[in-house]
């Protein structure tokens, strides 16, 4: 009966929303819960999400820099505070400038599989592990 809606309010500035069957449709005034809140110095701004049966995957966009990164939230734990965010570099720390979802068809997957491009890489598939937050290359 879970429903995680990701919900745009003006522009690509998206809000995750998690509510239930029961309470469709939803009353603007009456949302129930967001899920994915920030406490850093970073405005981050949801740009995707990819969701599987133990994981909700944001990807997000610094605002102050551009960069990408990925917070990987365990849904057994009811508190955001324990989400793991992954900066997503290459190299030599080089800074993705665009991420997107390759191919994750698999709701109960324990990893994710992405195309990562940088200004000097071209675009490449990688896959996050979400128990180790490692990223690595697939050949």
């Amino acid at each position: 009966g879970e429903i995680v809606m990701l919900l745009s309010d003006h522009g690509s500035d998206y809000r995750l929303l998690d509510t239930t069957v029961e309470s469709l449709p939803l009353d603007p005034q009456t949302i129930v819960a967001t899920l994915a809140t920030h406490g850093d110095n970073h405005k981050r701004v949801i740009t995707d999400m990819d969701l599987f049966r133990h994981y909700l995957i944001l990807y997000e966009t610094l605002t102050d820099t551009g960069y990408r990164q990925i917070t990987i939230q365990d849904k057994s734990s009811p508190d955001t505070s324990h989400a793991v965010t992954v900066p997503l570099t290459l190299g030599k720390n080089q800074p993705c400038l665009q991420a997107a979802p390759a191919g994750n068809i698999w709701y109960g997957a324990t990893s994710l599989r992405l195309v990562l491009e940088t200004p000097v890489a071209p675009p490449q598939t990688y896959e996050l592990d979400f128990s180790s937050s490692t990223l690595q290359p697939i050949t």
